[in-house]
């Protein structure tokens, strides 16, 4: 039977984490407390008083031994098998197959800062692994698909999981405008195979929100940024929707919602039946204001063409960031935000918040990593600049966060971290981490060193 990897040390990966701290300090913003957070505990306890009959399951999914006894590894699943991992990773997409128990990652860049230089040299892969929830093991799906590109959008719904735009540059150039997308594509994970769909609507954008709307069949669209320069942004605010049943995209008109923003974390909360967005941004910090957003809007449905947004939360709960993601945790209840870019001195963020939308109470369910020394200089950190929890996933942001009905868990994989990129998988559940496959890069030195005093810096 195949075994799942636990946390140890690995001090042979010290050579390879030579990349340098991309998570530099911020602009502007006060540090923020706990205004208008409850504890953990009890948001998801009030969260349970106010679930409904309606259990909130996905009725795609066709599973019906859910939690964790369902997505225990047996030998007839497992054996034989053996892991294919992707590489360092980040900017890509992920979605969830609940019924075969997979998460799809498709995409990506395995570049990686130099010295927080934002330069970075272009490495868009075009590659589909799978990731095999039950048995812990990797594998890389075969035939053609969509190009090589990242920050584009996926979701999973309806039998097949769905891919929308990005943004790609040729490998090796660090300078010039990046080709935008507008294509829709269908992979089927019986098959293993993508379609593009050739539907038209939405304009080329990156950095776009989708999700699975699964009372109409259809994905939902949000935002994004519309700029092919990596120097300046285009955010967008308009929603649209796209039935594969016509192959066609429509554009809603919710009217007042949320500013144009773009690297928002976004979910469907099938029970109340609205697409929730937390956080995102409109303008990069180096080109002079900046809002980094910390509210949370929910956007509800009347027919096939009505909508309208709500704003759930401002100023309260987690601090303003990109790059997090945001799922709904069907078994509590909840809605849980992890991780982040802030524009603080932190930059990178591991906390996790859980948001009651019964009563629109956040609670802060890990604290993260805390900086706990300063900068040498630009981009030089000292090996304890934060403290470690070993007991919570490195600090990232453009990682993937989905969820899956079938095992009652999230499943966390790569992103952005100070040390590069990274390939761990950990998961979520019952307000605990677990990590399932190590990473083999991308960690700070405290986390995989066995003595933490031989760390030279913050990376290795």
């Amino acid at each position: 039977m195949a075994v799942l990897a636990s946390r140890r040390s690995h001090p042979a990966r010290a050579a390879a984490l030579a990349f340098a701290l991309t998570a530099c300090g911020s602009d502007a913003g006060d540090p923020v407390g706990d205004t208008g957070a409850a504890d953990a505990a009890d948001v998801s306890a009030d969260a349970q008083a106010d679930t409904s009959a309606d259990s909130g399951t996905d009725g795609d999914a066709a599973v019906d031994d859910t939690g964790a006894g369902a997505c225990a590894p047996s030998a007839e699943r497992c054996d034989g098998l053996t892991s294919d991992p992707p590489p360092r990773l980040s900017e890509h997409g992920a979605a969830y197959v609940d019924e075969l128990r997979e998460m799809v990652v498709f995409g990506g860049t395995t570049g990686v800062p130099e010295n927080c230089d934002p330069a970075v040299a272009s490495e868009y892969v075009d590659t589909t692994w799978v990731y095999d929830d039950v048995c812990g093991v990797w594998a890389t799906a075969d035939g053609a698909g969509p190009s090589a590109r990242g920050r584009h959008a996926m979701a999973a719904g309806g039998g097949k999981v769905w891919m929308f735009g990005g943004r790609y540059r040729d490998e090796g150039r660090t300078s010039g405008n990046y080709d935008l997308f507008d294509d829709l594509w269908s992979f089927d994970p019986a098959t293993q195979t993508w379609t593009d769909t050739g539907a038209t609507g939405p304009s080329a954008r990156m950095n776009a929100a989708i999700v699975w709307d699964s009372t109409r069949d259809r994905l939902i669209l949000f935002g994004g940024n519309a700029s092919a320069s990596g120097a300046t942004t285009t955010p967008l605010n308009d929603v649209w929707a796209y039935d594969p049943a016509d192959n066609a995209w429509t554009q809603l008109a919710p009217g007042a919602g949320p500013t144009p923003r773009l690297a928002v974390g976004a979910t469907y909360d099938p029970t109340r039946d609205v697409v929730a967005i937390y956080g995102g941004f409109d303008t990069l910090a180096f080109t002079g204001a900046v809002s980094y957003f910390r509210e949370l809007w929910t956007l509800s449905f009347s027919g096939d063409t009505g909508a309208s947004w709500e704003l759930s939360s401002r100023n309260s709960g987690p601090d303003g960031r990109f790059g997090s993601a945001i799922v709904h945790d069907t078994v509590s209840d909840t809605y849980v935000v992890f991780g982040g870019h802030d524009d603080q001195a932190l930059g990178n963020r591991n906390d996790a918040w859980i948001f009651a939308p019964g009563g629109n109470i956040w609670g802060r369910l890990t604290l993260g990593d805390q900086q706990q020394a300063e900068q040498l200089g630009f981009c030089d950190f000292p090996p304890d600049f934060t403290t470690i929890d070993p007991n919570l996933p490195e600090r990232r942001h453009y990682h993937t966060l989905v969820w899956s009905e079938a095992c009652g868990h999230a499943v966390l994989f790569g992103g952005k971290t100070d040390c590069g990129a990274i390939n761990d998988v950990w998961t979520y559940a019952d307000e605990q981490w677990t990590e399932v496959v190590t990473a083999t890069s991308g960690e700070s030195c405290e986390r995989f060193q066995s003595n933490p005093d031989n760390c030279a810096n913050l990376c290795f």
